[in-house]
């Protein structure tokens, strides 16, 4: 079942869009020229689709799906890994039909003529366990699809470090490549000394993809895809997004987005929100909660790649947005100790997004960063729309403070209170970046130019010229300034130690329109040096994911840091847009 597509591809506070005029965006306390706002409103790379789509890097990083030769009678009985969740057991559709979870036969059957074919990882026992323990420690943080308990008790108790793992299933196989070409670039291991962090995972999602190849010639009569199979497609889709090597990420996309449909994810929740009132006891045991858990997290992983992936193409979103029968996902603590808590689906509109998790016992960080993520998007298709009523361009604004002001004591990012850990960071990053999300969502509400009272025409009427008064335009530069500096108040409290660790998406984030460097202010100025520290500060942050992430170095190539030397003042905004048209992000 496939979702309808929404009419307009947006930027979710990543990259935005431009043409080839001029713009000067001044520093707080100068005076912006007349027509600068909608220069600048208009100035933002338009190129990001077209580079996403024309496979930007060398063939040679595009594996074509290689054959995988079945392992011989001999060794498949030497597997290493015990089969995952059976999703096709009685006690699972029993508990299921129970809890009154939407699962279809494509959730929980397996096909059994796979299993015949078994495969091999290409590294020993004690990498894989290394890799696999990054991937919980540093990875899960911003991609949490896997039950690490319920994981690690599947998966490892059989494992022998010093032989190689066999005779696993398609889906372990596709599972645990994803994850380890997601975890080697922390890896300190010898096996990738001389390796660049950026590449250490080329070879485990060449692996994946090649699995995926196997399973996408067997799909109909012989292959039914799973849960199991979609969360290896998920990690495989996050690699290759984040890598920014081709367009097969944006494909991967889409097919994530409709395994998620086939298996009727979208309506897991389905009998929750029908009551009316979502606020309602959920009442599931332990048991049938985790595994709504499960599929709820599966759900989200793939809207955050359907929100990036299609609005950098600057095409239409795959999920419909309007009928999502989900949860948002509760803590990690709370999963993993398989304690039930209650959630809320996310609202659909600005005014009732921003009340998605208002009296919820779920004020988990990652669900926040979710509506501040879908909020941005949705201003966006605002500011992209031709013809936009005051009225519209107001509920954005106030759906947006009142979002702001309901945030969670925990969302303070005073360094006084603010405090990272290998036990904290996740939490702490999903702070930091909804802060940073949030700045964009305002600056492209900012950047909104609506028609004056009655003059709306009807929708069978040609388009017309909408024009910012020279007020209007000193207003939003002078807020389009102040957003930015609070991307920046956020970036001082957050620990370089921690950065790469959150998600790669957000580095388009601070290349956009809330990024620091856009704002340039006269080298005459006695606040031009604060200006050029400030933007070495998000700079400098963008480093931090280019040292782990292909995406973030493809934006910190946007940026020209450091190439262009710290103390180099860009005056124009142009200048960055011919540099992020040149980065291929896709």
């Amino acid at each position: 079942m496939i979702g309808e597509r929404a009419a307009q591809a947006s930027i979710s506070g990543f990259v935005a869009e431009a043409d080839d005029t001029h713009v000067i965006i001044h520093d707080v306390g100068t005076r912006a020229h007349p027509g600068d706002l909608l220069a600048f409103q208009e100035s933002f790379s338009p190129s990001f689709a077209a580079i996403f789509l024309e496979d930007g890097m060398s063939d040679q990083n595009f594996w074509h799906p290689s054959d995988k030769t079945p392992l011989p009678e001999s060794q498949r009985e030497n597997a290493s890994f015990p089969q995952c969740l059976d999703y096709n057991s009685e006690s699972f559709q029993l508990r299921t039909c129970a809890a009154g979870t939407r699962v279809t036969p494509a959730v929980a059957s397996r096909s059994n003529s796979l299993e015949h074919k078994r495969y091999a990882l290409t590294v020993s026992g004690s990498l894989v366990k290394e890799l696999v323990d990054i991937f919980f420690d540093r990875v899960s943080g911003f991609l949490p699809i896997l039950h690490r308990p319920r994981f690690y008790a599947r998966h490892f108790p059989s494992l022998r470090a010093s032989t190689g793992v066999q005779g696993l299933s398609l889906e372990t196989a596709l599972i645990l490549n994803g994850m380890m070409s997601l975890a080697a670039r922390f890896s300190n291991s010898a096996h990738f000394m001389g390796t660049v962090p950026t590449r250490r995972g080329e070879t485990f999602a060449k692996e994946a993809q090649s699995i995926y190849a196997d399973a996408t010639r067997l799909q109909g009569e012989e292959f039914s895809p799973t849960l199991e199979y979609l969360q290896g497609c998920i990690l495989l889709a996050f690699y290759h997004n984040t890598n920014a090597s081709n367009s097969f990420g944006w494909t991967l996309t889409g097919v994530c987005t409709r395994l998620a449909y086939d298996l009727e994810i979208d309506l897991v929740d389905e009998d929750i929100c029908d009551q009316g009132d979502p606020f309602a006891a959920q009442a599931d045991a332990a048991e049938d909660w985790v595994l709504r858990e499960d599929l709820r997290r599966a759900w989200w992983s793939v809207w955050e790649l359907d929100t990036f992936a299609s609005t950098v193409a600057r095409r239409p979103y795959t999920i419909d947005r309007t009928k999502m029968y989900v949860l948002l996902p509760v803590s990690d603590e709370c999963w993993f100790n398989e304690q039930p808590l209650d959630s809320a689906p996310m609202g659909a509109t600005p005014s009732t997004a921003w009340r998605s998790l208002q009296g919820s016992p779920n004020q988990d960080e990652r669900a926040w960063f979710l509506v501040a993520n879908f909020l941005m998007s949705l201003a966006y298709d605002l500011k992209a729309t031709k013809v936009v009523s005051q009225q519209a361009k107001t509920e954005m604004e106030s759906a947006l403070d009142c979002f702001s002001l309901s945030l969670p004591t925990q969302f303070r990012t005073t360094p006084c209170s603010f405090v990272f850990s290998d036990s904290t960071f996740a939490r702490s990053n999903w702070v930091i970046t909804t802060k940073i999300i949030l700045q964009s969502a305002r600056t492209y509400q900012a950047l909104t130019v609506c028609v004056s009272e009655g003059s709306t025409p009807s929708p069978s009427a040609s388009p017309i010229s909408v024009h910012p008064t020279a007020e209007d335009q000193q207003v939003a530069c002078q807020k389009c300034v102040q957003h930015a500096k609070d991307v920046l108040r956020a970036m001082k409290v957050w620990s370089p130690d921690y950065i790469a660790f959150s998600s790669p998406f957000i580095v388009c984030s601070l290349v956009g329109p809330a990024a620091m460097h856009i704002l340039q202010a006269c080298t005459e100025e006695p606040t031009a040096a604060l200006s050029r520290l400030d933007r070495d500060i998000v700079y400098l942050g963008i480093s931090q994911f280019a040292r782990y992430w292909g995406l973030g170095a493809l934006m910190q190539d946007s940026t020209g840091f450091p190439s262009q030397g710290p103390a180099k003042v860009l005056t124009v905004l142009p200048a960055i847009s011919d540099l992020t048209s040149e980065a291929p992000v896709k």
